[in-house]
């Protein structure tokens, strides 16, 4: 197969992850225990080999798409994150109504990291990527100091 042809490369690279999502759909079963036991996998496994040598990749891949199972990842993304912020908020409010009975300078760093935590919540609800970009600083930053 040539290198280069848009049609042919996108099947190759649709084959090659759906192949990735059976092992490790293979894998997670494996690991759990559950109803796959070592037998079975060691028939599949065998059954695998054979198709291969075939030429039979097809029968390697999962049936279904990767991330056809997970359309529903995003709602439950924003209401997890609709829940660390209500969860945030509730510390502000608590730290702020219990702030007299603690000394002053441990109230006050109470409450910022409350404030800052709530802060890093609203972020991340209107820009879901901004982590990832944090991380990227914190790395540079443990990269210029060294």
């Amino acid at each position: 197969m040539k290198i280069g042809y848009k049609e042919s490369d996108r099947e190759l690279f649709e084959l090659a992850t759906r192949i990735s999502h059976a092992f490790r759909r293979w894998k997670i079963r494996l690991a759990l225990g559950g109803v796959v036991n070592i037998e079975q996998a060691h028939v599949a496994f065998s059954l695998a080999l054979l198709n291969v040598c075939d030429g039979d990749w097809e029968l390697l891949a999962a049936t279904e798409h990767p991330n056809e199972g997970h359309r529903s990842r995003p709602v439950v993304r924003v209401f997890l994150r609709i829940l660390a912020l209500l969860a945030s908020l509730g510390l502000l409010f608590a730290s702020i109504l219990l702030a007299s009975m603690f000394p002053a300078g441990l109230s006050a760093a109470v409450t910022t990291a409350c404030t800052v935590m709530v802060i890093a919540q609203l972020l991340a609800i209107l820009d879901p990527s901004a982590s990832a970009r944090y991380d990227t600083g914190i790395k540079i930053l443990e990269a210029s100091k060294k």
